[in-house]
C-alpha cells in the first residue's frame, strides 16, 4: 500500500465489527432517518418548481413549444437529417438534433398527449430534483459540512438560476450532467470524464462547456500543488467529448452545428446586425447584486477564504485541490456570465461547492478544540436557526423576482385569460388548417414565433426558427431582408416578401403588426384577425 494512501476503516473482513453488521441493530433504518431531512426539502422543492412550471398553461420562454412538440413527433422522424418546418435555414437538408438526449428523456412524458406541454413540463420538474439529488450526492461524498444547507440554498438563492431551470430547455439536463462532470474531474479519471463526456456531446449543444469546466479546473489544481501533473481529467473530457461529436446519430452535422453555435455566441459577444436572445448578452453589475445575490456572496466569501488558506494564513490549514479546482471553475463562469447572463446555470452550483469546500477546507479537524456539549447544542440551534431564516430570506426573494418576470409579458396578450393560456396563434393555427393547404410555406415575421407555429401548426412550413443565426448564415441577403423590415428599417413590401420566399401568407402576433405604419393605414386587410394574431395575404 502506498504511505500516502489513507488506512482502510478495517483490515480485512474479520476484524469488521459485528454491531455495524448484526442483523437487529437497526442500521438501514437509521441511514433512512439521516437522509429525512433531504427528502423533506426534495418533497418541497418539488411541490414549489411544480407551481411555478404550471402557474400557466403556457410558457414563458419560447423555445419550450418546440422541444415538447418535437420530443412527441420523435419516434415517427427517426433520425431524419430534414427539418422542412424551417425553409430558409441549413436545416432543411443538413438538420442535427444538437439536444438529441433531450428529446428522448422528454419522450415518454411527452408521447401520445394531446398536449406534449404538460409532458415536457413535468419532465423538467424530474430533472430539477435529479440535479437536486445530484448535488446533494456530491456534497457528501466531498464531506462538505451542513449539505443540506447548501443543497435548499441551490433553488432558492438565485433568481436568475432558477428561472433557467424552469424552461423546457436542454440546459435542465445539463445542469445535473454538469454536476456529475465535476464529480469525475474532481476524481481526475480518465475513463470516467471520457464516459461523461461523451454523454455530454449527445445531450446538450454545447458540449464544450464540460471541457471548459475541466480545463479550470486543472488550472485549479496546478496552483494548489504549484506543479503540473498528467492533466487526465482534461485529456479523458476532450476525448469523450470529440467522440461524442463523431459518433452523434447526426454526424458530421454536429461540427457544423456547434460551428454556428459559436458564430452565434461570438455574434453576442461583439453585438452582431441580428437581434438575439437576452441570454447571449451580458450580465451587468446590478443583475448579479440582486438575481444571483446568494450564491454571489457566498463565491465572494469563499474567495477570500481560499486565498488565505492558499497563502497560508491559516494556521494548520491548507487549501485542498478540490477546493482550488472547483474554486477555479467557479471563478471562468462568473467570468462568463458578463459576456452570456445564461453562464449563471454552470456558476452557481459550482460557486455554492466550492463555499461548502472551502468551509470544509477551514473547519475540518477542529472537533477537538470545541467547548462542551451544552455549549455546541447552543451554537448548533443557532446556526441552524440563521441558516434557516436566510434561506427563507432568498426564496421570498427569489419567488417574487420570478413572479416579476412572468407578468412582465402581461401586456403583450389581450387578457388575464390569454396570458394564462400563454398562446399567440390558436385562432391563427385553427383558421390555417380550414383555409392553406397543407406543406405551403408561411412567412413567420419574427424568429421567435417558430416555437408555438410549430406547436400549434406543424402541418405547415416556415422560414426560420430558434434563432435568427440559422438563416444568416445559408441565407445572409433574404435574412438582412427580412431583419430591416422586422426593425422597420426599410419599408414593409408584401412583394419582396413573397418574390423571396415563394409564400403567399405572413403571420404576425397582433401587438407586433400593430407597430407597422403600412399595416395600420387600411390599404392592406388581413384575412384573418383575433385578438392576438393577424394574418396577411402576400400577393393581393
Amino acid at each position: 500500500m502506498n504511505e500516502n494512501s489513507p488506512a482502510p476503516i478495517f483490515e480485512n473482513a474479520s476484524e469488521t465489527p459485528r454491531a455495524a453488521v448484526g442483523p437487529n441493530n437497526g442500521y438501514p433504518w437509521k441511514r433512512m432517518l439521516r437522509h429525512l431531512p433531504f427528502i423533506l426539502a426534495l418533497l418541497y422543492f418539488g411541490a414549489v418548481i411544480d407551481g411555478l412550471l404550471f402557474s400557466t398553461a403556457g410558457v414563458f420562454e419560447r423555445d419550450g413549444f418546440f422541444h415538447a412538440r418535437y420530443a412527441q413527433m420523435l419516434p415517427e422522424r427517426g433520425l431524419s437529417r430534414q427539418f422542412y418546418w424551417m425553409q430558409y435555414t441549413d436545416w432543411k437538408e443538413h438538420f442535427c438534433d444538437k439536444d438529441f438526449l433531450y428529446h428522448v428523456a422528454l419522450l415518454p412524458f411527452c408521447a401520445g398527449a394531446t398536449e406534449p406541454l404538460d409532458g415536457a413540463k413535468f419532465a423538467t420538474l424530474m430533472l430539477n430534483l435529479a440535479m437536486l439529488c445530484g448535488f446533494y450526492a456530491l456534497l457528501l461524498r466531498l464531506r462538505v459540512p451542513w449539505p443540506l444547507f447548501w443543497l435548499c440554498l441551490l433553488p432558492v438563492g438565485s433568481a436568475m438560476f432558477l428561472n433557467r431551470m424552469l424552461m423546457l430547455r436542454s440546459h435542465v439536463l445539463s445542469v445535473p450532467l454538469m454536476i456529475l462532470a465535476c464529480s469525475v474531474i474532481l476524481r481526475r479519471r480518465f475513463w470516467p470524464c471520457a464516459i461523461v463526456g461523451f454523454i455530454y456531446a449527445w445531450s446538450y449543444s454545447f458540449p464544450l462547456a464540460m471541457l471548459i469546466t475541466a480545463l479550470c479546473a486543472e488550472a485549479g489544481c496546478v496552483l494548489a500543488q504549484r506543479r503540473f501533473e498528467r492533466p487526465r481529467a482534461v485529456a479523458g473530457t476532450l476525448l469523450g467529448v470529440a467522440a461524442g461529436l463523431l459518433i452523434h446519430p447526426y454526424s458530421p452535422n454536429t461540427f457544423a452545428m456547434l460551428g454556428a453555435l459559436l458564430k452565434i455566441a461570438a455574434s453576442g459577444a461583439t453585438g452582431g446586425k441580428l437581434a438575439l436572445g437576452s441570454e447571449f448578452l451580458g450580465q451587468d453589475l446590478m443583475t448579479l447584486l440582486t438575481a444571483v445575490s446568494a450564491p454571489f456572496a457566498a463565491f465572494l466569501a469563499a474567495l477570500i477564504g481560499a486565498l488565505a488558506l492558499w497563502a497560508g494564513k491559516v494556521e494548520k490549514r491548507t487549501l485542498s485541490l478540490e477546493s482550488a479546482s472547483m474554486g477555479c471553475v467557479a471563478l471562468g463562469w462568473f467570468a462568463g456570465m458578463f459576456i452570456f447572463s445564461r453562464l449563471v446555470e454552470y456558476f452557481v452550483p459550482v460557486a455554492l461547492l466550492f463555499a461548502g469546500l472551502v468551509l470544509r477546507d477551514l473547519i475540518e479537524g477542529r472537533a477537538e478544540n470545541a467547548g462542551s456539549k451544552k455549549q455546541n447544542s447552543a451554537g448548533f440551534l443557532c446556526a441552524a436557526s440563521m441558516s434557516v431564516l436566510v434561506l427563507a430570506c432568498c426564496q421570498w426573494w427569489s419567488l417574487k423576482l420570478i413572479r416579476a418576470t412572468q407578468f412582465s409579458t402581461r401586456g403583450f396578450y389581450s387578457s388575464l385569460e390569454a396570458w394564462e393560456r400563454g398562446r399567440y396563434f390558436d385562432g391563427a393555427a385553427k383558421w390555417m388548417k380550414q383555409n392553406i393547404a397543407a406543406g405551403a410555406t408561411v412567412v413567420n415575421f419574427h424568429w421567435d414565433d417558430f416555437p408555438e407555429l410549430f406547436y400549434s401548426a406543424p402541418e405547415y412550413y416556415y422560414l426560420v426558427g430558434l434563432d435568427p443565426t440559422l438563416m444568416q448564415i445559408p441565407y445572409p441577403e433574404r435574412a438582412a431582408m427580412l431583419e430591416e423590415m422586422r426593425t422597420q428599417k426599410r419599408p414593409l413590401d408584401f412583394k419582396s416578401l413573397q418574390k423571396a420566399f415563394q409564400s403567399n401568407y405572413v403571420i404576425m402576433r397582433r401587438y407586433r403588426a400593430a407597430q407597422f405604419p403600412e399595416l395600420q393605414s387600411g390599404s392592406i386587410k388581413p384575412v384573418f384577425a383575433d385578438k392576438e394574431a393577424v394574418i396577411y395575404r402576400l400577393d393581393l
